[in-house]
């Protein structure tokens, strides 16, 4: 099963935040996490469905005070992702790259491909239960760690923005998970789509 086909699929369950320490599938998301000297804050998660099965749940951190239309701005942010089913490295590479040229211009893209190939070269192939968590820290870049273990940090601003901008960002992978992620019920127009 293709992974870009099951992130667009129809069918996942929504928790709006901000919440206390979040059980999906009976897999924890902590209530808050520590990024460089900032304390995050759960935000909102959701938990995807394909045809039925469980595919990944997935949270989103970042300070109680940001507003949610600033969470692309340069501010400490961390997205969770549980996967439940096994996805190869290559769809969960695709997925990303894609993700982040559908919501960036062509010379933002062609400024941080190296970047974004770095960030892909962390990936593993996933397992179900895997954890893979990408943070966000002002100063010291993007940092992805896979079940607890950091593979390692890109400096700058411009990769951390657009990653989180796969989820959050003007054309998210799935606007109902967008407002999930960010604390919102849908609205009667998203739903609608």
């Amino acid at each position: 099963m293709k992974y870009k086909t099951c992130l667009v699929a129809i069918g996942f369950l929504i928790f709006v935040g901000p919440a206390n320490a979040l059980t999906i599938a009976k897999s924890e998301f902590q209530d808050s996490y520590r990024a460089g000297e900032a304390d995050l804050t759960l935000r909102g998660a959701a938990l995807k469905r394909f045809l039925m099965m469980r595919i990944v749940a997935v949270a989103l951190y970042f300070d109680p005070d940001v507003k949610r239309e600033d969470v692309l701005t340069s501010v400490p942010k961390s997205l969770e992702v549980i996967y439940f089913q096994p996805i190869p490295n290559t769809e969960l590479r695709n997925a990303t790259t894609k993700g982040i040229k559908i919501n960036v211009s062509d010379a933002e893209f062609k400024k941080i491909k190296e970047s974004i190939n770095q960030l892909n070269s962390y990936y593993p192939n996933v397992k179900p239960m895997d954890r893979i968590r990408v943070t966000y820290v002002p100063g010291e870049g993007t940092t992805v760690s896979v079940n607890g273990t950091k593979k390692g940090t890109i400096p700058g601003e411009d990769l951390g923005r657009a990653f989180f901008a796969i989820w959050v960002g003007k054309r998210p992978v799935d606007k109902w998970m967008k407002a999930s992620l960010l604390g919102q019920s849908p609205s009667a127009d998203e739903k609608s789509r």
